[in-house]
C-alpha cells in the first residue's frame, strides 16, 4: 500500500501501509490509481487478519481509494470479475 498511497497523517495506519494489496488498477498512463483489489481466502476469517482488513478498509476510505474484494470461496468467473471492475471504474468516472 505504501507504493500507491503517498502520505497519511494518521499514525494508526503507519504499519498497515507496508501490507500488500493483491492488485491495483490504474489509468492508461499509470498516473492515477483507480481502485485496489483484494482477494480473500479462508485465512481472512482469522481474528488478526480481520483486524488487518478493517485497517486496510479504513485507509482506503480515508484516502478515497476504492477497494473491492473478491472471495476465493466463490467461483469468480472471468466475466463476473471483469464486469465488476468495469462497473466500479465507470462509477468513479461518473463521480469525476
Amino acid at each position: 500500500m505504501a507504493s500507491v498511497i503517498q502520505k497519511i497523517s494518521d499514525s494508526r495506519f503507519n504499519t498497515e501501509l507496508f501490507r500488500n494489496i493483491d492488485f491495483g488498477i490504474f489509468n492508461a498512463d499509470y498516473s492515477k490509481l483507480l481502485l485496489l483489489i483484494e482477494l480473500n481466502d479462508e485465512s481472512h476469517n482469522i481474528a488478526h487478519r480481520k483486524k488487518r482488513d478493517i485497517k486496510v478498509h479504513d485507509i482506503c476510505n480515508k484516502t478515497s481509494i476504492k477497494l473491492i474484494t473478491f472471495y476465493t470461496k466463490y467461483s469468480n468467473e472471468k466475466e463476473y470479475v471483469k464486469n465488476r471492475i468495469i462497473k466500479e471504474i465507470n462509477i468513479l468516472r461518473a463521480d469525476d
